[in-house]
């Protein structure tokens, strides 16, 4: 049997988790048909990082995502692996770059939704795909279909992905591309900021696995100082759930914590904990859906939900903040 030509690449974007991760899951089914090889990557893009709804805390964040993720990597049960790659250059010439030393065969990606300078991003890298020949296969994010004009068929898309089962890759037929570190020197742009490495005990940690830890210890002990906590900045810190960075970077995905959230649905302060930010304004409550992916848009904007299912935006500056904000400032990354 010939060897197959190429590589598959997984680039990593708001997706900082191994489990429940369906384009992961699905390359490496992928490398098991056809032999090809799998890249994974992340790239800190100096566009993004340019955009001043980021700073250092985010990417110190990410940064300690990343390293947690290599760190599980690092103790898989076989033969040889590798890392996350990181890059500190633009994706589209980290891309280009790969393109041209192995010739990707395919890309496989969640999709992300945020900000426009991401979206206008993947626009060019779809061209990049399309000029290339190569197959970019992007996957849903926490039940988000991006580029839907109207409401219609969110709420049924949020049911049918909750419904299914999490999307587990086995990292043990993981099939790993190895980089000449010659090369890797070369093409993966400047050192990362010593400032993004070092931790700071002011902030969360990073990682998936400190997501699945304020996971636990939010629906075993601080779930019952929720409900009369939340509207309180100070106490709120010791009732909250901690998990706002953890969802808006992807260490977990919405249906992770929807699952707990139904084995623990008898509580009282769950079913308030998933439509706390429904009941602002006179409006009627958003879905959990909403309430989960909320954060991410967090940095300049807040959405909201009307009865008959359509987005508006309103910035802080005219709604000013409601009581909840209070408290989600104050541990906001």
């Amino acid at each position: 049997m010939n060897k197959p030509s190429g590589i598959n690449v997984l680039w990593f974007k708001r997706d900082l988790r191994l489990r429940d991760h369906e384009p992961l899951k699905a390359a490496i089914e992928a490398g098991q048909q056809s032999g090809r090889p799998l890249l994974l990557l992340y790239c800190f893009e100096p566009s993004v990082m340019a955009d001043p709804n980021y700073a250092m805390r985010h990417w110190r964040f990410v940064y300690e995502s990343l390293t947690d993720l290599n760190g599980q990597l690092m103790d898989l049960p076989i033969t040889y692996t590798a890392p996350v790659y990181l890059f500190q250059r633009e994706v589209i010439d980290v891309l280009t770059a790969l393109h041209r030393q192995f010739t990707i065969h395919t890309l496989y990606s969640h999709q992300e939704t945020g900000l426009r300078i991401t979206y206008d991003r993947d626009k060019i890298v779809a061209r990049f795909c399309q000029q290339h020949r190569l197959d970019w296969r992007e996957y849903e994010s926490n039940a988000v279909r991006r580029g839907l004009k109207t409401g219609v068929g969110v709420q049924a898309n949020w049911d049918r992905t909750m419904q299914q089962c999490q999307q587990q890759p086995d990292l043990t037929r993981w099939q790993p591309v190895r980089l000449l570190a010659n090369w890797y020197e070369v093409e993966r742009g400047p050192a990362l900021p010593d400032d993004w490495q070092q931790t700071d005990p002011q902030f969360q940690p990073g990682g998936e696995r400190n997501a699945h830890r304020y996971m636990t210890s939010f629906f075993a002990q601080r779930i019952a100082q929720y409900e009369n906590s939340i509207s309180k900045p100070l106490e709120s810190r010791r009732g909250g759930s901690r998990l706002s960075p953890y969802l808006a970077w992807g260490c977990l995905s919405a249906r992770q914590v929807y699952e707990v959230l139904l084995t623990n649905s008898r509580k009282t302060a769950l079913v308030n904990y998933v439509f706390s930010f429904g009941f602002l304004k006179g409006r009627k409550p958003l879905t959990p859906r909403s309430g989960f992916v909320l954060k991410e848009y967090f940095p300049n904007r807040l959405i909201w939900a009307n009865g008959a299912g359509e987005i508006n935006s309103k910035s802080f500056s005219s709604i000013g903040y409601p009581s909840w904000c209070n408290s989600l400032i104050i541990s906001c990354i």
